[in-house]
C-alpha cells in the first residue's frame, strides 16, 4: 500500500473516531455553568452598551433577574436520539440530532425544529449558541449535570 492511499485511510479512520466522540461527548445531561454564564453575560452588556445605551441599562436591572432564569436550564441528550430540557420549571421533549460537521444539533418537537450552533464540546464543556434570529442569539455554556 502507497503512503497516500495509508495518509487517506488514516484521515478517514480519524475522522470517523472524532465523530463518533462528538456524539458520545454530547450525550449526558448538562446544565447551565452559572459562573460562565455571567461572564457571557456581562460581555454582551458591553456590547449593547455601545449600540443602545438605553436598553443596556434596562438589561443590567434585570440581570440577576435573568441569570436565575437561564441559570437553572438543563438539557439532557440521550442515547436513544431522545432530548429533554428544563426550563423554568417547563419540560420540552424531542428528538435530537448532531449534523455530520459535529456543529449543529437540531431538536425536533413534533415537527417544531429548533437549530443549536455547537462552538465547543468536550466531555467536560459544552457551548450552545441559541436563538431565533442572529441578533437574538445567546451564547450559553453548559458542563455535565452528574
Amino acid at each position: 500500500m502507497k503512503f497516500s492511499q495509508l495518509a487517506f485511510l488514516a484521515l478517514v479512520v480519524l475522522m470517523m473516531a472524532c465523530k463518533g466522540n462528538s456524539k458520545e461527548a454530547l450525550t449526558k445531561k448538562w446544565k447551565v455553568d452559572a459562573a460562565a454564564l455571567k461572564t457571557v453575560m456581562k460581555e454582551e452588556m458591553e456590547k449593547m452598551k455601545k449600540e443602545n445605551p438605553e436598553q443596556a441599562k434596562q438589561m443590567e436591572a434585570m440581570l440577576p433577574m435573568m441569570e436565575g432564569m437561564i441559570g437553572g436550564v438543563t438539557l439532557e441528550f440521550k442515547a436513544d436520539g431522545s432530548a429533554e430540557m428544563v426550563a423554568m420549571g417547563q419540560t420540552q421533549k424531542g428528538k435530537w440530532t448532531l449534523s455530520d460537521d459535529g456543529k449543529k444539533i437540531t431538536i425536533d418537537d413534533n415537527g417544531k425544529k429548533e437549530e443549536m450552533e455547537v462552538i465547543e464540546l468536550s466531555k467536560a464543556k459544552l457551548v450552545l449558541k441559541m436563538g431565533k434570529t442572529e441578533k437574538d442569539k445567546l451564547k450559553l455554556p453548559f458542563v455535565p449535570a452528574n
